[in-house]
């Protein structure tokens, strides 16, 4: 009896120093106020499809007049919201520090492809999800042009994509890719004025090797320049259409 009397006057005297703790961090809060903002950009050097003014004005929208505010009126995660609400902002991490400063850390999306679909044009990141384009910042990024984005060309992406990601050649020499009206796949390199013909998906990476041990051994031997297509449609030939 005593022992549950004991527990039980216990767990009043940490409920009331909780109680005054809360109190205490309230009333302290109360007479902080934001002094600064610091905005830094993680995942990119810079500030590139977003800028300072842009974040300021999206805080300024959730909390007006933030500077000078009390800590305690402050809603931490309604900004985090609102700031990955913009299209090119991928997360956004808020915090306070001791100085009275609130910190902003944003992530960027970061591009992959720019593509031109039809009349409109828009980035898509590593996962292939679409986010628009920004007017602050052009992303040197390969090209890509369709008529209309299917389940077929994104399943080509993901497949160029992790050739990409495996070959420095493919890497830094790829610009651009076209899909034409019947799905058949061109891609143009920096190196020449011609575009190279893979057709459809059917064997994607043998026609790259193909590509890579042609362009090796004829670049000294050979004016690529001199064609105005190199066509890998074709099972073990490289069939080249002089301009």
């Amino acid at each position: 009896m005593i022992r549950n009397l004991i527990k039980i006057f216990a767990v009043i005297i940490l409920v009331i120093i909780i109680f005054f703790f809360d109190k205490k961090v309230e009333l302290k809060l109360s007479e902080k106020f934001i002094d600064s903002i610091n905005i830094k950009y993680k995942n990119i050097q810079e500030s590139t499809f977003v800028n300072d003014i842009e974040i300021m004005d999206i805080i300024n929208t959730v909390e007006y007049s933030i500077l000078n505010k009390p800590i305690k009126d402050i809603n931490i995660y309604l900004l985090e919201d609102y700031i990955e609400s913009h299209s090119n902002i991928d997360k956004a991490e808020l915090y306070l520090d001791n100085d009275e400063i609130l910190n902003v850390e944003i992530f960027q999306k970061e591009p992959l492809f720019r593509v031109f679909e039809d009349n409109k044009s828009y980035y898509l990141d590593f996962s292939l999800d679409s986010f628009s384009l920004s007017p602050f910042y052009s992303a040197w990024v390969y090209h890509v042009y369709y008529d209309k984005m299917d389940d077929y060309k994104k399943n080509v992406l993901n497949e160029i994509l992790n050739i990409i990601n495996s070959d420095k050649f493919f890497s830094t020499q790829i610009f651009a890719l076209e899909f034409d009206l019947n799905s058949e796949l061109y891609i143009y390199f920096r190196t020449g004025n011609y575009k190279v013909l893979f057709g459809n998906k059917e064997e994607i990476k043998l026609k790259f090797e193909k590509f890579k041990i042609f362009y090796k051994n004829s670049i000294d031997k050979i004016d690529l320049n001199k064609f105005s297509l190199i066509n890998l449609k074709f099972n073990n030939q490289v069939v080249c259409v002089k301009k």
